[in-house]
């Protein structure tokens, strides 16, 4: 039996390769998007998990997380609030460095060994600034920077938490609801952050740490 291959016209190939560029464009920044907020995920999962470690180990040496002095000078400076990571929880989580910012008003940045940071602003409780990608963009909250709490009295926990028995968490204030979270994580307006949302980690705790396909932000 005999046969023979037909060739590929150049407008047959012209419009192939149309095709696949287009689909490219279309699906392309898709799976940059899916692979990011997998890796978003991933980091969040892995810092809350080894957060809540870390208080659980100090509670040991250190007693009650209730019993933890939040602000040892009444200062409220950045070297207070590294004094008081130093002290209960850095033995106990691991970090590849740390640095300044901003002043003695400022607070720490630490360095974590997959290239995710968090900076340290100490008060009433302790605010974890956590960055999934350290100094890359955006550095905004709800898209790559996401906020967490420590606090140690019943009345600031279900403040923030919704519940006096926890005492570290993703920042809610007041939050109880999913459908309250998408609401409140889609405002622009807290006035102390960069554009976005402190209380977005909220949604993603209640979501166990998944980018869901109505989060409101890109990661």
């Amino acid at each position: 039996m005999k046969w023979s291959a037909k060739a590929f016209t150049l407008a047959e190939l012209l419009i192939a390769l149309a095709i696949i560029g287009v689909l490219s464009v279309i699906t392309i920044p898709a799976m940059i998007s899916n692979y990011r907020a997998h890796v978003a995920s991933a980091r969040l999962k892995k810092f809350y998990s080894n957060m809540r470690t870390a208080i659980q180990i100090s509670e040991i040496k250190n007693g009650r997380v209730a019993n933890w002095d939040m602000n040892p000078n009444g200062e409220n400076s950045a070297d207070d609030g590294d004094r008081f990571f130093m002290t209960y929880l850095a033995p106990y989580l691991k970090y590849s460095s740390k640095k300044k910012i901003g002043g003695s008003k400022g607070r720490y940045e630490y360095i974590l060994p997959d290239g995710s940071s968090f900076q340290v602003f100490q008060g009433a409780c302790i605010d974890f600034r956590y960055d999934v990608n350290g100094k890359d963009k955006p550095n905004e909250y709800g898209k790559d920077k996401f906020c967490f709490l420590l606090c140690n009295n019943e009345s600031a926990n279900h403040g923030y938490f919704g519940n006096s028995r926890q005492y570290f968490g993703a920042r809610g204030d007041g939050i109880t609801t999913r459908a309250q979270a998408i609401k409140e994580c889609s405002k622009k307006s807290w006035k102390y952050a960069e554009e976005g949302n402190v209380k977005c980690a909220k949604l993603l705790e209640m979501d166990g740490w998944e980018f869901k396909k109505d989060y409101p932000y890109k990661p």
